[in-house]
């Protein structure tokens, strides 16, 4: 029993470890987190957590895998489900992907995002620059990831002007700026984009917050 209780504490701190890796932009490393959560502990929860990593590291067939079981043990979960779709559109299964979306909206007509995903991936143009920019991310998160933060910047840079409302591309953007040259003037209005797209995200409003404080500080100095 004793044993148990350990162990399922070891996995809730394992998992947390890996979800501020994630938020933190490093994948790599919270993928092989995420390997251990799983040796202990193979939940439908794990399971997804696994997936985004290996779908943010471009490991598409490997994500699909774990998404797939995610979705038959919660066949409604929305989150899993444009996961898959996501995995399934840089497969190039284009029919199936826009086959879960097209049941995502069946399902919840009233939601936006939805809509507007499954507009971006039928129209070829727009489904190509989506595919591009996910590169583009993909390389950046790896060279982020070994603190080749110049790199990243000029990765970053051509993806923003393609996705300028991705958050993700805007906090890691301005979070390289300030990781390569402690350029926080620089780096302030991407991290501003990144906390007032994403508001629940507190890594993007703490990291805003503190670039606010830092660029204030200096300019009181002038």
């Amino acid at each position: 029993m004793l044993l148990g209780i350990l162990q399922d504490y070891r996995v809730k701190q394992l998992r947390l470890h890996g979800q501020n890796l994630m938020a933190r932009g490093r994948i790599e490393a919270a993928y092989k987190c995420f390997q251990k959560v799983i040796l202990m502990d193979s939940s439908p929860e794990n399971q997804y957590n696994i997936a985004l990593t290996l779908l943010s590291l471009g490991k598409y067939e490997e994500a699909e895998s774990y998404l797939v079981k995610v979705i038959e043990a919660y066949p409604d979960n929305e989150i899993a489900m444009i996961s898959l779709a996501e995995c399934k559109l840089h497969n190039e299964d284009w029919k199936d992907a826009l086959s879960i979306l097209e049941s995502l909206i069946k399902d919840h007509p009233s939601n936006i995002n939805y809509k507007q995903y499954y507009a971006t991936m039928k129209n070829p143009e727009t489904r190509n620059t989506h595919i591009r920019v996910q590169k583009l991310l993909k390389h950046a998160l790896s060279e982020y990831d070994h603190k080749a933060f110049k790199s990243a910047i000029e990765i970053l840079l051509e993806a923003v002007d393609l996705d300028p409302d991705n958050p993700t591309i805007n906090y890691l953007l301005g979070t390289s700026m300030i990781m390569d040259a402690h350029d926080y003037q620089s780096a302030l209005p991407y991290l501003e984009k990144a906390a007032k797209i994403s508001p629940k995200m507190d890594t993007y409003q703490k990291v805003y917050r503190m670039a606010l404080q830092r660029v204030q500080k200096k300019n009181k100095k002038k």
